[in-house]
């Protein structure tokens, strides 16, 4: 029994290992598309989350944690849905999948991709990584705002179009 025990905390040991707190969770928008639910309009943003070799431990969970609230005190955004790749399941703004398959982790210098989020505005989380016995690691500040596409006319040109 003893040996057991040992044998599955060693296991535990070498999967969570060290860590370097300093490490962040990398999140990189890779699209972001209008979308309309519920008969208003949204922006869907598409992102990965790169897990940095730093990091020493393998993630089965990503959260967004609340949004943070910019200088008025109306600056607020809130969440309206989410959906996570195959095998991993969205719960608001968080990711998870089964912490006790190793090969669902996102292991250090790995990526997910194919997370999305629609925002009611653009706004900006604090984002971390965690795994099986909900060690937070990778923490990072994440901003999701969208380029607004540009078209290049001349002054003239641009008043034509509101007269």
């Amino acid at each position: 029994m003893r040996a057991t025990l040992l044998a599955a905390l060693l296991a535990l040991t070498v999967l969570l290992g060290p860590r370097d707190s300093n490490a962040a969770a990398t999140v990189t928008i890779t699209g972001c598309q209008t979308v309309t639910l519920n008969g208003n309009a949204y922006v869907q943003y598409s992102f990965q989350i790169y897990n940095d070799p730093a990091n020493h431990l393998g993630a089965c969970d990503v959260v967004f944690s609340h949004p943070v609230s910019g200088g008025a005190p109306d600056d607020t955004c809130s969440f309206v849905a989410s959906e996570g790749p195959p095998g991993w399941l969205a719960s608001g703004t968080s990711w998870f999948t089964d912490c006790f398959v190793e090969s669902n982790y996102v292991m250090p210098g790995q990526s997910l991709s194919g997370v999305t989020l629609v925002l009611t505005r653009p706004c900006c989380f604090d984002a971390y990584l965690s795994n099986a016995v909900m060690d937070q690691f990778g923490q990072e500040r994440v901003c999701l705002n969208c380029p607004t596409p540009t078209r290049d006319r001349t002054w003239g040109a641009l008043k034509a179009t509101y007269r």
